[in-house]
């Protein structure tokens, strides 16, 4: 046996190996590759590490930082600014001016004087004159408003703050009341507006509680024998002292009366008359209509008067189960009139309450104390 293997030649693949010739090789026609899709997402991440960050110069870092610091800073103060303006109650573009007829105290920002229209009658110069004035406020605004603007006003100006009285107080007049140099100062909201009237300092400590004291001995009149009915076949029920004496006369709607009361010694008149059926509008419907029939009586173009006449802020009041809606018209020829419209629903009609004179006393008694008759007449 062989300790060897016995080398052997390789054998050729083919014959043509064997013989020592060699065929080239057929090469393949070229295929075009088709290029893989990109994997966008892929790519950013194997990216992430490798992008090299670009340099931006200094100059231009500075700027941008620059730019930004201004702008945070006009923002921050346009806020601080705006919060301060709601904090004070300031009125942007408002020109400061005082109240008509009271000195050194500046009107509620964009208030106007109600009787601005009617300075030459004779019952607002007599309002104006005894340290009255009243003014409408802007749309939006209310007496608390009114109230927080003074508190920052007034101080300044020597004024001393006594007390705020809310709406409802039993033995004080509702406002707020402030003092100096011993006189008194009542801001107090009527009709939806802003009134103001000078008091004794006495009577601002207090919260006119002697004015209180007055109303309940006035009540106490009308409970008593000092007053007189109305004539059992008008349409209400009110007791009225002795010193007002009471005339009727044809309303000229139907049969329905109306009637007069005018104060002895006094310009004074309260007028209560029908105006209109009541087909279920609403009471204010009743106070235009009113307020119409003022401006076609008191118009005059012989002798160019021509009353124009405009309503002011109503409010709803209620007294023995009847809604009233209470008012004031101003006109260029009568002047003001305090008026409130009711329903009679006995006849179905509205009536109309007018008062001539805007310091009656006993007109909101009246409100108060008037009734309805609970039969037909």
């Amino acid at each position: 046996m062989a300790l060897f293997k016995k080398k052997t030649k390789a054998q050729p693949k083919n014959k043509f190996q064997k013989e020592g010739i060699y065929m080239p090789i057929k090469n393949k026609p070229l295929t075009k590759r088709k290029k893989p899709k990109k994997n966008i997402i892929k790519e950013i991440k194997n990216n992430r590490g490798r992008r090299k960050g670009v340099s931006l110069p200094f100059k231009k870092i500075f700027s941008i930082l620059l730019i930004v610091f201004f702008v945070g800073i006009v923002s921050y103060l346009s806020i601080v600014y705006i919060i301060n303006l709601r904090k004070t109650g300031k009125t942007i573009f408002y020109v400061e001016e005082n109240i008509i007829g009271l000195e050194n105290i500046p009107a509620y920002p964009n208030s106007t004087f109600i009787f601005q229209d009617n300075m030459d009658n004779d019952y607002v110069t007599n309002f104006i004159s005894t340290g009255n004035s009243a003014y409408r406020l802007p749309s939006g605004k209310n007496i608390q408003d009114v109230f927080e603007y003074y508190q920052e006003k007034l101080p300044p100006e020597g004024w001393t703050y006594i007390q705020t009285v809310e709406v409802g107080a039993e033995d004080k007049k509702s406002g707020q009341y402030w003092t100096k140099n011993n006189i008194g100062l009542r801001i107090y909201n009527k009709y939806n507006d802003v009134w103001y009237e000078t008091i004794s300092q006495k009577d601002a400590e207090e919260g006119l509680h002697a004015r209180i004291e007055e109303e309940a001995a006035r009540d106490l009149l009308l409970a008593g024998n000092d007053t007189q009915e109305m004539l059992p076949d008008f349409a209400f029920i009110a007791k009225i002292p002795n010193e007002y004496t009471i005339s009727y006369g044809a309303s000229g709607i139907g049969s329905l009366k109306y009637a007069s009361l005018k104060k002895m010694a006094d310009t004074e008149e309260i007028i209560i008359t029908p105006v209109a059926k009541n087909n279920g509008e609403a009471l204010d419907t009743f106070l235009y209509t009113y307020m119409g029939k003022l401006q076609t009586k008191n118009t005059d173009e012989a002798n160019n008067k021509i009353e124009e006449c405009v309503l002011s802020t109503t409010d709803l009041l209620y007294a023995n189960n009847i809604t009233e809606l209470t008012g004031a018209i101003t006109c260029t020829v009568s002047g003001t009139h305090l008026v409130t419209s009711l329903i009679d629903t006995v006849s179905n009609y509205a009536y109309v309450i007018d008062c001539n004179k805007i310091d009656s006393t006993f007109y909101s008694t009246l409100l108060a104390d008037i009734k309805l008759h609970t039969t037909s007449y």
